[in-house]
């Protein structure tokens, strides 16, 4: 099991080994709630393949620009695959890549 360095932000995960059972649209959902609130957001997509939960905030971002409703976007990532050969060596780059990414999400956003 891997712990994170401490930090003031809190961290939900939405997560389902199983494909289609709506983790991209609960994240989205949850995420433009809390932002409702007026707590800063930001969302780290780990589905490097798909990239769902990226799609939904860009097609909001341009949906947003092109009809002028001033919706806010949370501030989104993704944390990009390692293409070390050696597994266990890429899983470690990739979990050291994600550390580095919540630590900086982590200094200007709430969730």
């Amino acid at each position: 099991m891997r712990f994170i360095k401490p930090c003031n932000v809190h961290i939900l995960v939405v997560a389902n080994e199983k494909g289609g059972t709506g983790k991209s649209t609960t994240a989205m959902h949850v995420a433009v709630s809390i932002q409702k609130r007026g707590f800063k957001v930001a969302v780290i997509d780990l589905d490097t393949r798909q990239r769902s939960v990226s799609r939904y905030l860009k097609n909001r971002e341009l949906y947003t620009e092109r009809h002028g409703v001033g919706w806010d976007v949370p501030e989104h990532a993704v944390v990009t695959p390692s293409e070390l050969p050696d597994v266990r060596e890429g899983e470690q780059e990739e979990a050291e890549r994600l550390d580095t990414l919540i630590e900086r999400l982590a200094k200007s956003n709430d969730f």
